[in-house]
């Protein structure tokens, strides 16, 4: 994978602080890059059946590439380590953003590994590093959807959210409930596009809240946190019968209820090819 770029952007910092551009090592232009997003079969294979049974799919592997920097100033001694210091031995994932045509809203979550220097005398011009993603994909900056809900609407307040991602799968986004000053500490989000197998619309619902409170969700980690000091747990002011609110690809039309002003987001994955 190489990029037609000249500037780049991690954990925040601009690469032109260290006098860095991105450069391809392949100078003829004529380049043969991988996508992202492959998958890996589960399947089994049973004797004298000519055709395995399939479980699903696996999104796999990892996005992992190559960067080359390269500078018009020789690099010394002491760059070289402010250098590494700011893109090598991260404890975490950092955001990676390349300044490059139709990327200009898309990030990768990487870490640098296997630095190598090209070195004349005592000082390097160009620098290369090994990128591994935290996921198959780049990410989208989040998508974010808020809307106000009362109880004086006894249907509610729909969405009508797209769920563009490239990851043809459920998207489990975070929550965030303000609940208001009149609010009767309780709330309600349907998905009218996904049901139970009994029929019923996915739903997630809380009750017994207080005024003014603030609750936020994350779906996928099913997390429920409130910003009321004196209670640590609200997983038992969960309704029965309710599931973390996922979102199908492309359209879903969601439903609330109640007393508050909710706010909705997820992020995008997206196959790249670079």
């Amino acid at each position: 994978m190489a990029f037609y770029a000249f500037n780049f952007e991690y954990d925040n910092i601009p690469c032109e602080k260290f006098g860095l551009f991105l450069i391809s090592p392949d100078a003829n232009g004529v380049i043969t890059s991988t996508g992202s997003g492959s998958v890996e079969l589960y399947t089994q294979e049973v004797y004298r059946r000519p055709t395995p049974y399939s479980f699903g799919t696996k999104q796999s592997p990892v996005l992992e590439f190559d960067l080359s920097f390269a500078s018009f100033e020789k690099i010394d001694f002491y760059q070289q380590t402010l250098i590494q210091r700011w893109l090598l031995g991260q404890s975490s994932y950092k955001k990676l953003k390349i300044a490059q045509i139709g990327m200009s809203n898309f990030y990768f979550n990487c870490l640098f590994t296997e630095p190598t220097f090209t070195n004349v005398g005592n000082f390097a011009y160009t620098m290369t590093v090994h990128a591994i993603c935290d996921s198959p994909f780049a990410w989208e900056e989040p998508t974010v959807w808020t809307t106000t809900a009362t109880n004086s609407n006894a249907d509610g307040v729909d969405l009508i959210i797209n769920n563009e991602s490239d990851l043809n799968d459920y998207v489990y986004p975070k929550i965030t409930v303000a609940l208001s000053n009149d609010s009767t500490g309780e709330f309600t989000i349907t998905n009218k596009s996904l049901t139970y197998a009994n029929g019923n619309y996915e739903t997630l619902a809380m009750n017994g809240l207080v005024s003014n409170e603030t609750i936020t969700i994350d779906c996928d980690l099913g997390i429920i946190s409130t910003n009321h000091n004196a209670i640590t747990n609200r997983y038992k002011n969960i309704v029965d019968g309710s599931t973390f609110l996922r979102l199908k690809p492309y359209f879903n039309t969601i439903n609330i209820k109640g007393d508050c002003i909710m706010t909705i987001s997820y992020q995008n994955a997206r196959r790249v090819s670079a």
